[in-house]
């Protein structure tokens, strides 16, 4: 079993922080990568490694309307186009979590979905989160994280409760 996550660099304390959150019972038997952007753009991020892994994260900026999403220098760090000519299909049926803000409106969700994941969660308006610790937008894809990893909504979309997670909406294949 695989994680991999994928963050603007500003937030990579805060993104080992959520790792670690996990504990080493929910984390046994998986891999887990954290990949940063920079140094990963648009143009270097190796989008066949989704099609590598049973659970995704990402932690980066979106835009509404923009097929894109961006590091915290606000470079391009994930392209839609990229993903669709580099990626055929996702044989893994990952969950995606998409923290950063305005990512179901990027489209990105839809074409994730198109190629085969069994979920993406993302943010339907602006999110907040924090670079040195773990903000609300954080705990929430925290707890999400914690449920598919312990294996919640086995056989259906997970449903979020609680905080304010109505910025975040559920889709699934």
């Amino acid at each position: 079993m695989r994680l991999l996550v994928y963050c603007a660099r500003q937030w990579t304390i805060s993104t080992r922080l959520m790792v670690a959150a996990l504990g080493l019972r929910l984390l046994r038997g998986y891999k887990v990568k954290v990949m940063t952007a920079p140094p990963f753009n648009a143009e270097t991020f190796p989008y066949t490694e989704l099609a590598e892994v049973d659970v995704v994260y990402i932690r980066l900026h979106g835009i509404p309307d923009q097929p894109y999403l961006y590091d915290g220098g606000w470079n391009t760090a994930f392209s839609m186009d990229r993903l669709v000519h580099q990626v055929k299909e996702l044989p893994k049926h990952p969950r995606i979590f998409m923290e950063g803000c305005f990512g179901k409106q990027t489209g990105i969700p839809a074409v994730l979905l198109k190629l085969g994941a069994s979920e993406v969660v993302a943010s339907t308006t602006e999110t907040r989160n924090r670079p040195l610790t773990i903000g609300d937008a954080g705990k929430i894809g925290l707890a999400m994280l914690k449920a598919w990893l312990d294996g919640a909504g086995e056989s259906g979309p997970l449903q979020v409760a609680d905080n304010d997670v109505n910025q975040f909406e559920v889709m699934e294949a």
